[in-house]
């Protein structure tokens, strides 16, 4: 692991994107698909700031700013990205792990490292990427300590203006990470997702590390995991 925390370190001072946008995939249902919820904030995404077009572009992307790439990594996080790729005419690259897999926390750990490299390789390098992933290995305290999150392989621990926290919050599917590594040191922005709209009035947006108000979503848990 430091051998590869190592490559990674250098390949980085090298290669990297301009803008890494970091996002959780939306509400389950089962470990394949998205709930209702989770469905309308897919298309909500592509409607309001991911797909081409959205009015939320220029906060996401940068202006003038357009996606080079969508990383996903299951089912969940495949669904979440596919609309906003769509649009773009796009395909979304996968970091395959299936659903029910019986090495699922392996294989996680193994495609999370596999999408750092990518990203600090050549590849990708001064581009544009949407990450959508599974939040433990986006940024988890337990998990950090051992190079298995995206928070520690991307450094996200140590970024000039403020430090990602260390986990991101099991109660909150609204909100983008956004590195930019256009200055000498990178910087990181979160952005919450506000949704407008009759839809919009469904899909969670509760402040960071809050749990989902449940009297005002009954929507929510008639097919989600709670």
């Amino acid at each position: 692991m430091a051998a590869l925390a190592g490559v990674l370190g250098a390949e980085a001072a090298q290669a990297h994107p301009s803008r890494i946008i970091l996002l959780r995939h939306g509400e389950k249902k089962n470990s394949s698909e998205l709930c209702d919820v989770g469905k309308l904030r897919a298309q909500a995404l592509s409607d309001q700031y991911l797909g081409k077009g959205a009015p939320g572009n220029e906060i996401i992307f940068g202006k003038g700013g357009t996606p080079d790439a969508f990383l996903a990594v299951t089912m969940h996080t495949q669904e979440t990205a596919a609309p906003s790729a769509k649009s773009w005419g796009e395909q979304v690259t996968p970091f395959s792990v299936p659903p029910k897999d019986p090495n699922e926390d392996a294989d996680l750990d193994a495609q999370t490292q596999k999408a750092a490299a990518a990203l600090n390789s050549p590849a990708y390098d001064g581009k544009i990427v949407v990450v959508v992933w599974e939040h433990k290995r986006i940024a988890n305290k337990d998990l950090n300590k051992d190079g298995n999150t995206l928070w520690t392989l991307l450094s996200l621990g140590d970024i000039g203006n403020a430090d990602a926290p260390k986990s991101w919050k099991g109660a909150n599917y609204d909100f983008f990470w956004i590195i930019d590594y256009t200055t000498s040191k990178p910087t990181f922005t979160v952005v919450q997702q506000e949704y407008a709209g009759p839809d919009g009035a469904k899909i969670p947006d509760n402040p960071w590390g809050e749990d989902v108000d449940r009297s005002k979503f009954p929507e929510f848990y008639q097919d989600c995991k709670q």
